[in-house]
């Protein structure tokens, strides 16, 4: 009886073995992104070498031959002697539909899905079920301390999971080498748009997809919470610039032939993000646009009563006498307030987003008619042209516009003016850009463009301009212009909170990259230029193995080290 009972014990212990073994689970590089179906992994050692102040990331693949649920990750803190590092973030990636990639100018390296699902959003919960042989990518974010103790600390994660009624559980290693360099801060510009309810919406009501697809009622006490939700995320992510409208959130009256402000809304939204560090600069949105299609003239904003004498924003032609008597008004109120909240210095206004050659004049006409009321005030303009030096102080061309000028803005930063990049669905092509679809290493190398090239500032225009169902599909389409998946948006709704996405996270990392650079620049340059130099070959080519990139990566602590 005793026999049997031993033998009967072996053989479950054995079936519990096999069962454990039977599952994937495998460290995988982040910056590799894992398809749902694919086989052959790229395994990885779980080490991750980090400054003081930034986040180790990891990424474990759990795959299984059988369905199974309830799967569960956590964390044993990693220790060096008696220190520890306690906190960690455990996310679960998700995967978006993309039935559009990028068409203009498709680029060589691009991801291919034949499901057509690629990952992006990292959800704060393991989904309840998981197919036989799908991926499950599990989103590891340790996150370093300034006061932490450098060293080497070795921590693990317990899986667990029930697969035909059994609960299984095992372990993975995984270690941070931490140096002893300080990132206290972040000093490359970088700016996502935030589109939001306001006193002018619609168009851009968007926060409803935070409140499970209701109304938010701007200035309400929902609204103001879900200000302070995303606040803490664009700090989480480095995030130092805002995107605010003053002639959106500005309360209007007139009385004796004079116009009235009150900027009431204005102060406590920008106040609500410089609490958060994310306003340290303030972008002033846009005073006018085109007339309908690409091609047509410029218009300029203003306001007027309608026939409730409620004030409504209107378009008017730029020499039209009633934008004049509206903006000399506005301007000097913008900038007599600014000035009194100790704003003024770190403020950029917006004109018309992204003239051009064909519409270089309009747009200096504008200028000037602001500078007529404000002098001093600095312009900021996303832009393909070169036609319009002495209107703008802030350039912001499109990356691949920004490689076909280079001598022009190399130019104009040494006159003193200020040189950004963006990226929008373009470009294409082989450059860098933050697509879902593209390399992992390609989202995360535009601030080593930047620091390479000098540039300023990286403005990425969709924060949030999310569409429907915007966990489940991410590209967009809007008339016959296709928006690639990743352009529109870079978090993730959810009810009353967001979601990160791998892309987010992955220019977080680049703001760090960055930063150490500039680190190193600042105690030699050549030795700095030399690494970025083996990473960026041109504003288009790069070296895209990532066992090189990890290389580099190290070599710049060790130099920061010494």
């Amino acid at each position: 009886m005793k026999t049997q009972i031993t033998c009967l014990f072996f053989i479950a212990l054995t079936l519990s073995t096999t069962m454990v073994n039977a599952q994937s689970i495998v460290s995988v590089d982040p910056l590799v992104k894992v398809l749902r179906y694919q086989k052959n992994l790229p395994e990885s050692t779980p080490i991750a070498h980090v400054a003081l102040g930034e986040y180790a990331t990891f990424q474990y693949v759990f795959t299984s031959p059988v369905n199974l649920k309830s799967l569960k990750v956590s964390y044993v803190p990693a220790v060096s002697g008696q220190a520890k590092l306690a906190k960690c973030n455990i996310g679960y990636p998700g995967y978006v539909k993309l039935d559009h990639l990028a068409g203009r100018a498709p680029a060589p390296d691009r991801i291919r899905a034949d499901d057509k699902y690629y990952p992006d959003p990292i959800f704060d919960v393991a989904p309840q079920h998981i197919a036989a042989n799908r991926n499950q990518p599990i989103w590891i974010s340790i996150p370093v301390d300034l006061a932490q103790t450098p060293g080497i600390y070795k921590g693990k994660l317990i899986f667990s999971w029930m697969s035909r009624g059994r609960l299984l559980k095992t372990e993975r290693p995984l270690s941070v080498k931490v140096y002893p360099v300080k990132i206290k801060n972040t000093r490359l510009l970088n700016s996502n748009w935030l589109f939001y309810e306001n006193r002018m919406s619609p168009p851009f009501a968007k926060l409803k997809y935070m409140n499970r697809g209701q109304e938010v009622i701007p200035y309400s006490p929902k609204y103001w919470e879900l200000m302070e939700v995303v606040a803490k995320n664009m700090q989480e992510y480095r995030q130092n610039v805002f995107y605010i409208s003053p002639l959106r959130e500005i309360i209007y009256g007139f009385s004796n032939g004079r116009f009235t402000f009150d900027f009431s809304n204005f102060d406590k939204l920008v106040s609500i993000f410089k609490r958060y560090g994310v306003a340290q600069y303030i972008e002033g949105g846009h005073i006018g646009g085109r007339d309908g299609a690409w091609d047509a003239p410029f218009v300029i904003n203003h306001m007027e009563k309608d026939a409730n004498g409620i004030f409504q924003m209107k378009n008017i032609a730029i020499n039209d006498p009633r934008a004049r008597t509206f903006h000399a008004q506005f301007f000097p109120a913008l900038v007599r307030h600014l000035k009194a909240k100790g704003w003024y210095d770190t403020y950029f206004q917006h004109l018309i987003d992204e003239p051009t050659d064909a519409d270089a004049a309009s747009y200096r006409a504008v200028s000037a008619l602001v500078k007529t009321y404000a002098p001093d005030l600095k312009i900021i303009d996303a832009l393909s042209t070169t036609n319009i030096a002495g209107s703008i102080d802030v350039w912001v061309p499109q990356l691949e516009f920004l490689a076909g000028h280079e001598s022009f803005f190399k130019q104009r930063a040494s006159k003193g003016d200020m040189v950004w990049l963006y990226t929008c669905w373009l470009p294409q092509g082989n450059f860098a850009n933050r697509f879902i679809e593209l390399p992992a290493l390609k989202n995360r190398l535009l601030p080593w463009i930047s620091y390479k090239y000098g540039i300023k500032g990286n403005l990425n225009w969709g924060y949030n301009y999310w569409v429907d169902s915007p966990t489940e599909k991410a590209d967009r389409v809007d008339g016959n212009s296709i928006f690639p998946g990743g352009d529109s948006w870079l978090v993730y709704p959810k009810y009353n909170g967001l979601y990160a996405s791998i892309r987010q996270d992955l220019m977080r990392a680049g703001m760090y990259d960055h930063e150490l650079l500039s680190m190193l620049g600042e105690r030699s340059p050549s030795k700095a230029a030399a690494l970025v130099s083996k990473v960026i070959y041109s504003f288009d080519r790069y070296n895209m193995d990532i066992t090189s990139f990890r290389s580099v990566r190290r070599q710049i602590l060790e130099e920061l080290t010494k």
